[in-house]
């Protein structure tokens, strides 16, 4: 029996050891995801599965500090300096970000970062380039900062403004460092009725319909407002039943444009042949509908790279606000405001509001967010309204109008 024993215990000390021996063995597993909440900067830690920079990446998405199909490349944590390179989605989000969106993310991805890997600095490149954006340089060492400072860009290019993000990580100015490749400027801001300057525009778009039910009742409740949104649908979804509504909305001032047909392909890593399927053949569904060719496109989960952007015959349309609303689907009034609160609580001038029309939560959250929309002074537009008819063009990309 003591022999027995014995084993036993040293069975156990061997399963122990690694443990006891790296500190990959972590078991609290937490990434502290930082966001910005109107001025200030805010923490919450997230139990994981896995502590990994994809974990993290996928965390500050869940808390709309980034969106899109952002991933990374590269990641390397020595002697408490991370190196991080992620795709250049992440360069092209930040681009058509206004200037305080584009530090308080930076800032935010930088402390997520910081703190759950246990570091001092971190820099971040896009596919191994240096963070440029049009109005700051982000490529420099960055510390954490539990606040950060937004000094306001001049109309001109010239000075560009420096972002204080950090004592030991303040971000140089381009005007003292040109990029060896100019960075492209996002297409300039246009909505209707633009010579009022106190109007601000926003567009609210509907992804993997189109519904029986719910299609024509946010039709319906647009319509209340004078004004439509933009639907990017799933081509196999449309019988004619549902060939009515799309229709419906067509003929009362909404836009229906291309999502995927099988809503099975991501876009970022299909075959070039299963892109042009998918886009092709929700094309004709759309035309054959609603006699309208489609002018933009959204791809599924917002995943796409840029061979596919350059190669796409429409407009690429991403978001910068993120209802989230399918993850409260489950009826219940907590869940609806929920929806409307991550709205709400990001929305600014310009925006494009990312919400799918298959969910009664979604329907219910959408007419509350129209009248507080109205009510702090937003006009709602649909995508080609907000960019500009002239800016709707094959092989461009936005998450947002500005």
């Amino acid at each position: 029996m003591k022999n027995a024993w014995e084993n036993i215990r040293k069975i156990i000390i061997i399963l122990l050891l690694p443990c006891l021996l790296f500190a990959g063995c972590n078991t609290n597993k937490i990434v502290n995801v930082y966001y910005p909440d109107g001025e200030n900067i805010k923490s919450i830690p997230i139990t994981v599965e896995s502590v990994t920079p994809e974990e993290a990446i996928k965390q500050l998405k869940e808390f709309n500090v980034i969106q899109g199909a952002i991933s990374v490349n590269r990641f390397e944590n020595k002697d408490g300096e991370i190196q991080l390179d992620l795709s250049q989605d992440f360069c092209d989000y930040l681009t058509f970000a206004d200037a305080q969106k584009q530090v308080y993310s930076v800032q935010c991805l930088a402390n997520t970062f910081l703190k759950t890997f246990e570091a001092e600095s971190i820099t971040i490149t896009c596919n191994g380039k240096p963070l440029l954006t049009n109005y700051y340089n982000f490529s420099g060492k960055i510390a954490f900062a539990e606040s950060v400072v937004v000094q306001t860009p001049e109309p001109t290019p010239e000075p560009t403004p420096t972002p204080t993000l950090a004592p030991t990580a303040t971000a140089t100015s381009t005007a003292t460092k040109k990029p060896a490749t100019p960075t492209p400027k996002p297409t300039p801001f246009y909505t209707p009725d633009r010579d009022d300057k106190t109007k601000k525009y926003v567009a609210i778009t509907f992804d993997d319909g189109p519904h029986a039910v719910y299609t024509r009742k946010i039709v319906d409740k647009a319509k209340e407002y004078s004004t439509g949104v933009t639907f990017f649908v799933v081509g196999n979804r449309v019988n004619d039943a549902l060939g009515a509504e799309i229709k419906y909305a067509v003929d009362n001032g909404c836009e229906v444009e291309v999502h995927g047909y099988t809503h099975t392909k991501y876009y970022n890593k299909c075959t070039d042949a299963e892109f042009d399927y998918e886009l092709s053949k929700t094309a004709e569904v759309i035309e054959r509908y609603t006699g309208k060719k489609p002018t933009m496109m959204r791809p599924i989960g917002g995943a796409i790279n840029s061979t596919r952007v350059a190669r796409s015959p429409y407009s690429v349309i991403l978001w910068n606000v993120d209802s989230n609303d399918w993850k409260y689907k489950k009826a219940g009034q907590a869940n609806v405001d929920t929806i409307v609160n991550n709205v709400m609580s990001t929305v600014s001038d310009g925006s494009i509001i990312l919400m799918h029309e298959i969910y009664e939560n979604s329907y219910q959250a959408f007419c509350i967010i129209m009248e507080r929309l109205y009510a702090q002074g937003y006009e709602v537009v649909t995508v080609s309204e907000l960019l500009g008819a002239n800016n709707v063009k094959p092989a461009t990309k936005y998450y947002s109008a500005k």
